[in-house]
Order: C-alpha cells, then structure tokens, then sequence
C-alpha cells in the first residue's frame, strides 16, 4: 500500500474491496441499499433516481477502475 498521503492511498481498501464484491453479486441491489445515505436531506427523488442509473450505466468504467487500482496497489512495494 502507497504511504499515507500518497498517489492512490486508501485508508479503506478492505472496505472497499467489499463493496467491489458486494457490486458484482448485486450491482443494483448494493447502488439502491449504498445510495440513499449519500444524498443531502431534500434532495429531489428524480436526481436520486438519475444519480442510480448513471452508476449502473457506467459499471464497465468502476470495474476497469477497480481492476487497475488494485493492480497499481499490488505493484507498489
């Protein structure tokens, strides 16, 4: 893992590694549990529904993410 402060340091890596495997059993079912926490109080239930249909529109882009992120990390002494 890079040092903390660095390029591609992440406090969470194993919390997001659950979140990675939580997305490729239910990638809907984890947007719609995960999501509505990450909005502001009022927030317009059309945006939030916009909002979840772009995360899951763009999961190709996450997991070629994810898989390059944890190969740099794999990479780092």
């Amino acid at each position: 893992m890079p040092p903390v402060g660095a390029p591609g340091y992440s406090p969470s890596t194993k919390a997001q590694a659950q979140i990675v495997a939580e997305l490729r059993r239910d990638r809907a079912g984890t947007v719609a549990d995960r999501m509505p926490g990450c909005y502001a109080p009022g927030t317009a239930p059309a945006l939030m529904d916009w909002t979840d249909r772009q995360i899951l529109g763009s999961g190709f882009c996450i997991d070629e993410h994810q898989a390059r992120m944890a190969q740099a990390i794999r990479a780092t002494p």
